[in-house]
């Protein structure tokens, strides 16, 4: 399935001429849609994943709930499509 993918504004600009407002990918999972942002985007790897986990200071949404206290990577998209939020839980991040 498709998923949307919207990161901070303060990370777009480490992605010089990608249009942020149309990351999409096909991923069944939290994770793999993580993995690929990571892979097609290696400038955001560090602020997203580390050791198989979302890092401490991102926190990622599907409409309002935060993955962490769903399933973590494993969390399961939605059928019908669904926008994958990011954020950084603190300042720095």
């Amino acid at each position: 399935m498709s998923v949307r993918l919207s990161v901070p504004a303060a990370w777009r600009t480490l992605l010089p001429g990608v249009d942020t407002d149309a990351l999409t990918c096909e991923a069944t999972t939290v994770g793999d849609a993580l993995t690929w942002l990571t892979r097609a985007h290696p400038a955001l790897g560090e602020r997203l994943l580390h050791e198989g986990r979302i890092v401490a200071w991102t926190n990622v949404f599907i409409g309002e709930d935060n993955v962490r206290d769903l399933d973590g990577l494993r969390t399961p998209l939605p059928a019908a499509g669904a926008t994958l939020t990011i954020l950084p839980a603190m300042a720095g991040g």
